[in-house]
């Protein structure tokens, strides 16, 4: 069986392929955003309708958390400028 790459290789992977590209930081922010949202549909697909339900459950608590956190950077961020 072939060995699944790690987070890291593939994002790796990504910086490989965009390294020396002119990207404006919105296009590179809506870029990671498809590109994630693209492999977590490869991933569930792999999975049965149990386990699917199951992570999509466990996938929204940490999307949220996430949310919460970036909007605690941009809070912070402002209070500096």
């Amino acid at each position: 069986m072939e060995r699944q790459p790690t987070a890291d290789e593939i994002i790796d992977r990504v910086r490989d392929a965009v390294d020396g590209l002119p990207l404006h930081e919105r296009d590179v922010a809506i870029a990671a955003l498809r590109a994630g949202l693209t492999l977590i549909g490869i991933a569930l697909r792999r999975l049965d309708e149990d386990e699917r339900e199951y992570r999509l459950s466990r996938l929204e608590d940490y999307v949220i958390d996430y949310l919460a956190v970036l909007a605690e950077r941009d809070r912070r961020a402002k209070q500096l400028h």
